[in-house]
């Protein structure tokens, strides 16, 4: 039996220009029994961290404490789980960086540490200030998207969006949708910013920037999911529209892991299968970061 994975890549960001690299020798350095976080209402800790031939490899584990799945069969009966009072469900996260080009290849997986908690886990175990994950577009997307100088709207659409500070935190600062979005309760956010009937005329290309690299980092927690980012725009305003789409197209690899036989995930078989992806990936992200 077998489970698809998705595997995505970003570039890395760091607080007083660090790179990467040095917050997790930091890491490192934290003793193995002290690697767990309370982080964002849960706990994160940083299983595995190693160094290999100038690659760094780890996983991650989302340790869920509360709201517990039950044991169940496919006749219907329900039991709990037995756990001891320090013990939780845990969902792992295997990761690959490459220092090089400053690329992080992350497992995509909803349940375990994001690359929001990821973010977070690191700035508490290096105790640095902040660190950001970038997507990287496809070569075409990414071109078209540096190029755009006159952006004309921004349509975006997140699912899940139960807390608000998700949106404030994109630094999104309309009180009164912060407002609405509190006192309706609503799950689902969708939020269009556009030019009009305006023939000219552009949206701040800046603010725009700055408003998806935010949204980007923190709209990916626990049951949200940032479903749609799309940017029209053009390079002139004499050009034609175009639509770039930043949620489909980004550099997504898929891979098939092989259950054990406890029905797990094996990390060898993650670990490995991040590297494989990088492998296929590897000399066209070398082209889109000019390397």
């Amino acid at each position: 039996m077998s489970k698809s994975v998705a595997i995505d890549f970003f570039k890395v960001e760091c607080s007083d220009g660090k790179e990467f690299a040095e917050v997790l020798k930091e890491a490192k350095k934290v003793k193995r029994v002290k690697r767990t976080f309370g982080v964002l209402g849960k706990y994160l800790r940083l299983h595995e961290l190693s160094k290999s031939s100038g690659v760094w490899r780890g996983e991650t584990i989302n340790i869920r404490m509360d709201a517990m799945p039950s044991k169940a069969s496919l006749s219907g009966d329900l039991d709990a789980f037995e756990l001891d009072p320090d013990e939780g469900v845990g969902e792992e996260t295997a990761f690959e960086y490459h220092p090089d080009l400053n690329v992080l290849v992350l497992q995509r997986n909803r349940h375990g540490v994001t690359m929001t908690s990821f973010c977070r886990l690191f700035e508490h175990a290096s105790r640095i200030e902040y660190v950001e994950l970038q997507p990287i577009l496809q070569k075409h997307a990414m071109k078209r998207f540096l190029a755009m100088q006159h952006i004309r709207s921004l349509e975006i659409s997140i699912a899940g969006a139960n807390n608000p500070s998700i949106v404030e935190d994109a630094s999104l600062t309309d009180t009164k949708f912060i407002d609405a979005m509190r006192i309706l309760d609503g799950p689902s956010v969708q939020l269009s910013v556009s030019m009009g009937y305006e023939r000219s005329g552009s949206l701040s290309a800046s603010g725009v920037f700055q408003f998806i690299k935010g949204l980007i980092n923190r709209g990916t927690e626990g049951d949200v999911e940032l479903r749609k980012l799309r940017v029209s725009g053009a390079k002139d305003q004499s050009d034609p529209l175009e639509v770039i789409d930043l949620i489909k197209d980004r550099i997504v690899e898929m891979a098939e892991i092989t259950l054990d036989d406890d029905r797990r995930l094996p990390y060898e078989e993650r670990r490995d299968a991040l590297s494989q992806a990088w492998q296929n990936r590897k000399s066209e992200i070398n082209s889109i970061l000019g390397k």
